[in-house]
């Protein structure tokens, strides 16, 4: 028996709702190096994708000369989870990802 994949689309909603980071999120925001800029940047520019457990990540990429804690980055993935209320975005945790300057 194979393993079946799940098809992952694009949901991108141009939402104007308000966008709430749960008390959890904005704890683990600068441990990530990510800022709440980024986050609301990344609900409301980069394409929604559906999770499994119901939840929505959006995914925005950034390059450039980046920092975080005091080490450069060329580039910065931020993929805040979120939950579509009637009335608001809720974001439940935030990830980040960075990738290195190239070895000299």
């Amino acid at each position: 028996m194979t393993a079946r994949r799940r098809r992952r689309y694009s949901v991108h909603m141009s939402s104007s709702k308000t966008i709430r980071l749960s008390a959890h999120a904005r704890l683990r925001l600068p441990q990530r190096g990510a800022t709440e800029a980024e986050v609301v940047r990344a609900i409301r520019e980069a394409p929604w994708q559906p999770m499994p457990d119901g939840k929505l990540e959006a995914r925005l990429e950034m390059d450039g000369a980046l920092e975080w804690n005091g080490r450069p980055y060329r580039s910065k993935v931020v993929r805040p989870v979120f939950v579509e209320t009637e009335g608001e975005l809720v974001v439940v945790t935030v990830f980040v990802c960075v990738q290195p300057p190239p070895r000299a």
